[in-house]
């Protein structure tokens, strides 16, 4: 697409030309700088926006961001070696691109577009050059702390029984029609996004239903993406690293409904025919609430409670699931889940609202609910595995119940303990042996917020019976610190240390306490191993994920692989009480 082509496109539709375009600088080697391509070698054809440098192949345009950690304008000259056609610059930058000799007299300088702030143009230019994929696909945006997977994962479900043809981007992967991407990050960065949205719309995707994390919202990586329905789950305590506060954090989430609603500032586009865009929130939460009054006479509520237009009429939790009825104004909606827990019921409920505003049938949102397995290291049940090859299924032998989780934040974690002593103690209430105990195996992420980490001790000492802290991603920092910035909150909740083994030798389990084993490996094998028969493991913090990160090693390690192994050695006899 040619440069002249697309500032025009930008001029029809970006609501904020003015401030990002308008004052562009248009420098072509050996010419005066201007303000407009001037056809005549410094108008090039651009094939792809690039961020990346080594992305880079010969039409390519190359944006320099000044970057937190790293700096774009660094890698220009190599953007230039590798053919790109033209750079896109911030005035105030001096890199070789200022200079005709960049030395390398064997390669040409491209034209450079200089524009105030590349971080904010860039998804702007990304949806004009693939011709504003979000006008063709319905966008779906889910935010908040906690439950953004799996309300996605269910509404996904919901959208294919209803006959469309959804795509999901989000933490766990991206996947539409049969592929499936790896997801480095929850919301990609904005010219991969639109780069997919438009590989979404070629292959007849018709929904895409995305993540839209608090960092994307900052860092602008929706601009250009026209949201049709977005969705709030709740907000507690994350990224203060990020975002230093919770009145910035609730900010930068806000910004998905005040700014990217097909009908707001950010968006530039008309709402779709027949649709008005619209809110979905959870209104048991003060902050769903605040959304809720915003948007009076255009948000689905929903909650426990009957005032609000999705609740909940019967609810039982059990073992193998939730079940129910949902009241909806599109009628009553029998729930029959596999997944687990009341804050599963919660994600259940935005999923159904979010259908109810898109006018999806009763029958889709029945069949949706009662298809959708949990998501990957979503309250996963582990099961023995044998080698390399680990088969999941919701049936295992008899022995301790392993669950792997995500919570990875005070609030998730206190959700997930609260769902497994729940079901311990509907266990104890039929069972003829011993009552079980909760044992809880967590970490916290180095190069996060620290202050979060007596939190995250005090929540699992007050749901659990045994805790074991260890390592999660230490990434740059000392474990045993980490450790030791999480140990004050256990011992508020009232828990002390213990060095011995999680059941006596005569088979009795051990008093409540915690332990220390900083090997993630070590304290997974600990925990499945030592537990009784009666008792449920919680391995928290990690979920789907399939390494660990520590120092500049990025290793192979897989939560739900480790307890599956544990599960196997126990079964074999081969457990030694740890």
């Amino acid at each position: 697409m040619k440069i002249s082509l697309l500032r025009r496109r930008l001029e029809a539709r970006c609501p904020e030309f003015s401030d990002l375009f308008a004052p562009a600088r248009w420098q072509t080697p050996g010419a005066a700088s201007g303000g407009e391509p001037d056809g005549d070698g410094g108008d090039p054809d651009i094939r792809e926006l690039q961020y990346r440098s080594e992305r880079v192949r010969p039409g390519d345009a190359f944006i320099a961001v000044p970057g937190f950690s790293v700096d774009g304008r660094r890698f220009i000259g190599d953007a230039v070696q590798r053919g790109a056609a033209l750079i896109i610059a911030e005035p105030d930058q001096t890199d070789q691109t200022d200079r005709p000799d960049s030395g390398n007299t064997a390669v040409s300088l491209p034209p450079v577009w200089r524009l105030p702030d590349t971080r904010r143009a860039m998804g702007w230019i990304a949806a004009a050059l693939h011709d504003f994929p979000a006008d063709d696909v319905h966008i779906i945006a889910v935010t908040g702390t906690n439950g953004k997977t799996s309300v996605s994962l269910l509404l996904e479900s919901i959208l294919h029984k209803a006959g469309y043809h959804p795509g999901v981007m989000g933490t766990i992967d991206i996947h539409f029609a049969d592929r499936t991407l790896p997801a480095p990050v929850t919301t990609p960065e904005a010219p991969d996004l639109q780069r997919i949205m438009a590989e979404m719309r070629d292959a007849g995707v018709t929904h895409l239903v995305m993540e839209a994390s608090s960092q994307a919202l900052d860092l602008y990586r929706l601009n250009g993406c026209a949201v049709d329905t977005a969705v709030f789950t709740n907000l507690s305590r994350d990224h203060l690293d990020w975002h230093q506060t919770m009145d910035r954090y609730w900010a930068s989430k806000k910004r998905l409904f005040t700014e990217y609603l097909r009908s707001g500032t950010g968006a530039g586009t008309p709402p779709s025919p027949g649709l008005i865009p619209g809110v979905v929130v959870n209104a048991d939460s003060p902050y769903g609430r605040e959304l809720a009054a915003l948007f009076p006479g255009n948000c689905v509520t929903t909650g426990q409670s009957g005032e609000y237009l999705v609740y909940s009429k019967t609810s039982e939790f059990r073992a193998a699931g939730i079940h129910g009825c949902l009241a909806t104004p599109s009628g009553p909606v029998r729930v029959d889940s596999p997944l687990i827990g009341r804050h599963n019921l919660e994600n259940i409920r935005l999923a159904a609202g979010a259908a109810v505003r898109l006018g999806l049938p009763v029958s889709a949102m029945e069949a949706g609910i009662r298809a959708c397995p949990p998501a990957r290291g979503r309250m996963e049940r582990a099961v023995p595995v044998t080698g390399d090859r680990t088969a999941f299924s919701r049936n295992s032998p008899a022995g301790p119940h392993v669950f792997v989780d995500y919570s990875h934040t005070p609030d998730a974690l206190v959700h997930a303990l609260a769902t497994l002593r729940d079901l311990l103690d509907q266990e104890e209430k039929s069972a003829v042996i011993p009552p079980g105990r909760l044992i809880c195996v967590f970490g916290c992420g180095g190069d996060r917020d620290p202050g979060k980490r007596p939190e995250m001790g005090r929540a699992a000492g007050e749901g659990a019976d045994i805790v074991i802290v260890t390592s999660d991603n230490p990434r740059s920092e000392d474990p045993s610190r980490i450790i030791g910035e999480i140990l004050p909150g256990i011992l508020e909740a009232g828990l002390s240390e213990s060095s011995g083994p999680l059941r006596n030798e005569d088979g009795r389990p051990a008093a409540r306490g915690f332990r220390v084993i900083a090997d993630r490996r070590e304290a997974i094998r600990a925990a499945v191993l030592g537990a009784g028969p009666a008792d449920m493991v919680l391995i928290a913090g990690k979920g789907h994920e399939t390494c660990q990160i520590i120092g500049g090693r990025i290793l192979d390690f897989d939560d739900l692989a480790e307890a599956g192994r544990a599960l196997a050695l126990r079964m074999k006899g081969e457990e030694t009480l740890p």
